[in-house]
């Protein structure tokens, strides 16, 4: 059943529908449509204006609504009491995570299991971060599934790969783990599981499925069919260090016990499993940022720190998160290798680090280093290599020149890499730290396929110790514009077509033919730039589904970016220039922060008069877009 609604998440009455909306909502797209839906109607009605000819099966498919971006929700935490249709909107308007709309999302997810037959058990853990709110989302959580009928099994506070690999090994069929990952500590989100895998957007199980049933209970109520009071509590820290064990080479303490390793958790999920790992394993590390206290999970460290660099140059150090620092203050004087490693804040990404004494600098492996350095130590061949969109240009290329791995685009978000046939899946990675390596699950015949940040890491330390050398890198940066109005940019809208004559002008005065690339996301506008019939760039435009921000791509072989950089500028100009939301108050916060610093030369948290929470977000904002860098707790301009 499809169902049109206006933006307060109100049904749409006959008498607001105009004729093409009519028309549309009567077509045999929409009445043979085999899943429950939710349409945007305004985003309908601009879909169906400016054209003669109504493909309505492409205006279905892209005026659908979901709650649920790349992973899950994620947002702003606010403990205000409001209804459901409130917290809906408060979600959509200002990035609101509340306990009703974890509920609601939770009793619809609940009602999918229900319908297919799966039994009422759930797994259930978080990154640690909801204790900086007494557990409320966490008690909410288990409130919604218990109402449901489900009896929860919680792990606590465990990475996000733990909670399928429970699963998988206890044969729970659904599972869910509060989380907003890399983002800054004030906001959460949720991720849902449904055998082990997360959900995608479409199909039976998807995600505009899961966002009609939230609706639909706002508008009618939630109808459970019986209540159930057991929750379980479950340390699963043992098994998680163990599963480690199992996997990293068993030479691995022998072969690193003259180096020098720092790992920052990020305060978050893996904290205290990592340091009960490396006590296990007889493997000497020094840990960094490994205090679960919920306010602190990815405050100026792990990967969010690290994210977007090749390299750290002495030049940097001093801005640079600990681990870095480390990393480099003592591989300036040590004579053995010295290494970082860094995950982020719910555990399933992660990075290594080394210091290089040739270039005096602390170089970074991303995931797509990692992916080459992890099946040159493993032997990893003749399978597929799925990789998103974000990776290196050059990572498929040379995974398939190297290991005869047949490379797979896919777009972004380790969800299309996790529902990929396990058997045929050499790895899938892309270059923000997912990496997927399918691992057998103890005592069952299951493969997990779920990101785990510190088995990457280790494995890309274990390759490095070997001497092996990651490919030869291209060319990759992001240019990020925060706290925008991401309904200016989607599919059809002015902006993206002004976006794609910009990048069609600008490819051909530069000598460069033209190749659109389609994915699977409608709203990724994406290009190829060829040479000579030869791919040798790729520019890419997406809202994040995970932060709210916008993001332009440049991927492209070394050499080229000159002539496509312009390109990329012009069209990040003017996002900044329209898509910024001038009344959100991350955006004001930002606007002092930048006129202090011009006055003082520099700022701290303290000196600002916005909130604790919208300071934490405005900061993270202005150094991922590059505008400014941190030093000590202080802030300065680049």
């Amino acid at each position: 059943m499809v169902c049109f609604i206006n933006h307060d998440f109100t049904l749409v009455r006959d008498d607001e529908a105009d004729k093409s909306l009519k028309e549309f909502m009567c077509s045999d797209a929409v009445k043979n449509y085999p899943y429950p839906a939710l349409v945007d109607a305004d985003k309908a009605k601009s879909l169906l204006s400016g054209t003669s000819e109504k493909n309505y099966d492409d205006v279905l498919a892209l005026s659908r609504f979901s709650f649920m971006g790349t992973d899950g929700m994620r947002g702003k935490v606010s403990l205000d009491e409001m209804d459901e249709r409130k917290a809906f909107v408060e979600y959509t308007t200002n990035n609101l995570i509340t306990r009703p709309l974890i509920k609601a999302a939770s009793h619809a997810f609940a009602r999918m299991c229900e319908e297919r037959n799966i039994e009422k058990k759930v797994c259930i853990g978080n990154d640690s971060r909801d204790l900086a709110f007494d557990w409320a989302l966490e008690t909410a959580l288990k409130e919604a599934f218990m109402e449901a009928g489900f009896s929860v099994v919680n792990l606590g506070v465990i990475p996000t790969p733990y909670i399928p690999c429970y699963m998988l090994a206890n044969k729970i069929r659904a599972g869910a783990v509060l989380t907003a990952s890399h983002n800054p500590s004030n906001q959460n989100g949720i991720k849902f599981f449904l055998d082990s895998k997360k959900l995608l957007s479409d199909g039976e199980n998807g995600d505009y499925i899961l966002s009609a049933y939230m609706v639909e209970e706002a508008l009618n109520g939630f109808k459970g069919s019986g209540k159930c009071d057991v929750c379980e509590n479950v340390d699963y820290t043992d098994y998680a260090a163990d599963f480690l064990t199992g996997i990293v080479p068993s030479d691995f303490a022998e072969t690193v016990k003259n180096s020098i390793i720092y790992v920052d958790t990020a305060n978050g999920a893996w904290s205290v499993t990592a340091e009960k790992y490396f006590s296990k394993a007889n493997i000497k590390v020094n840990l960094l940022n490994h205090k679960t206290e919920g306010f602190n999970i990815n405050r100026n460290c792990g990967v969010a720190e690290i994210e977007g660099h090749t390299c750290f140059s002495a030049g940097e150090i001093e801005s640079s998160p600990e681990v870095v620092q480390k990393v480099y203050a003592e591989g300036k004087n040590a004579s053995c290798n010295v290494y970082g490693i860094a995950v982020d804040g719910d555990g399933d990404r992660g990075f290594a680090m080394k210091y290089d004494k040739t270039s005096d600098s602390v170089i970074v492996y991303d995931g797509d280093a990692e992916a080459y350095l992890v099946s040159e130590l493993l032997g990893l061949k003749d399978k597929k290599a799925v990789f998103t969109i974000e990776s290196d240009i050059m990572a498929g290329l040379e995974m398939q020149r190297k290991f005869n791995l047949e490379p797979v685009m896919v777009d972004v978000g380790d969800k299309w890499i996790c529902n990929q046939n396990a058997n045929e899946l050499a790895l899938g990675f892309e270059s923000s730290g997912h990496f997927i390596l399918p691992c057998k699950v103890e005592g069952t015949n299951e493969l997990l396929l779920s990101g785990n940040g510190l088995l990457t890491a280790l494995l890309s330390v274990a390759a490095l110790e070997k001497g092996i050398v990651p490919f030869e890198r291209g060319f990759s940066e992001t240019f990020y514009t925060y706290y925008v109005n991401k309904n200016l940019f989607r599919y059809g809208s002015e902006l993206w077509k002004q976006d794609e004559v910009t990048i069609c002008e600008g490819f051909k005065s530069s000598g460069f033919e033209m190749q659109k690339v389609t994915m699977k996301d409608f709203n990724v506008l994406a290009f190829y730039a060829k040479e000579n019939d030869k791919v040798v760039g790729l520019v890419f435009i997406r809202n994040s589904g995970t932060e709210d921000k916008n993001a332009v791509y440049l991927k492209c072989c070394k050499g080229f970016e000159k002539r496509l950089l312009p390109v990329v500028e012009k069209i990040v100009s003017v996002h900044k220039d329209c898509m910024r939301d001038v009344s959100r108050e991350e955006v004001k916060c930002e606007n002092e922060i930048l006129d202090l610093i011009k006055k003082n030369g520099s700022v701290k948290a303290e000196q600002l008069s916005f909130s604790t929470g919208v300071a934490v977000s405005a900061f993270h904002a202005l150094v991922k877009e590059k505008v400014i860098c941190c030093k000590s707790d202080e802030y300065f301009l680049l």
